[in-house]
């Protein structure tokens, strides 16, 4: 299976598909401002387990392929 680099390619990918925007995503997942900026940005490769959680619902994906990639 492929896997797809980059949290945040993956992130954007979604937020293209769903077209949502950072300000959508502070308000789905309660993170600040700073934090999906930084996730959005590539600032930050690497998030612990509750906020994949968050990302994953409000970009409706699985938790899995956000963290890692993997299908």
């Amino acid at each position: 299976m492929a896997q797809e680099r980059g949290l945040a390619r993956r992130v954007g990918r979604r937020m293209v598909a769903l077209g949502l925007r950072q300000r959508d995503l502070i308000t789905e997942t309660g993170l600040s401002q700073a934090a999906v900026n930084h996730i959005c940005t590539g600032r930050v490769n690497t998030v612990q387990a509750p906020v994949i959680f968050k990302l994953a619902d409000a970009l409706k994906c699985d938790a899995k392929w956000l963290a890692t990639g993997e299908e």
